[in-house]
């Protein structure tokens, strides 16, 4: 199975300067999916939420990867084929709460559906 990818940029205006604020919704080879936020600054905390076909299935803390970028990995058990996945990142810092996509916490991402190759 090929890795598939959903990546979606979102830009702030900070001194001036448009940085971007990204998500991404890959599908993995092994059929897990991994979810990576990347926020213009430093973070204190980056939460998940996480529907599957309209349903919210998760909402948990992300794992810090690098700088400023958080990821979380759901297993492929979890899911089945055709599965229609959103997902909204809240983010914490001393500059005020981050929504991504935003620009409010009822925002949710493109959907991205999952899907299992039967080889046929």
């Amino acid at each position: 199975m090929k890795t598939r990818l959903l990546m979606v940029c979102a830009f702030a205006l900070i001194a001036g300067l448009s940085k971007a604020q990204t998500y991404k919704i890959t599908q993995l080879a092994n059929g897990d999916v991994k979810y990576s936020v990347t926020y213009v600054a430093a973070q204190t905390q980056s939460q998940i939420f996480v529907r599957v076909n309209d349903i919210q299935v998760i909402a948990t803390t992300m794992v810090l990867e690098s700088g400023t970028t958080y990821t979380y990995t759901q297993a492929a058990a979890t899911l089945a084929s055709n599965n229609k996945i959103t997902a909204r990142f809240y983010g914490a810092s001393s500059s005020g709460p981050t929504f991504i996509p935003g620009p409010t916490d009822q925002v949710w991402s493109t959907v991205f559906v999952y899907y299992i190759s039967t080889g046929i």
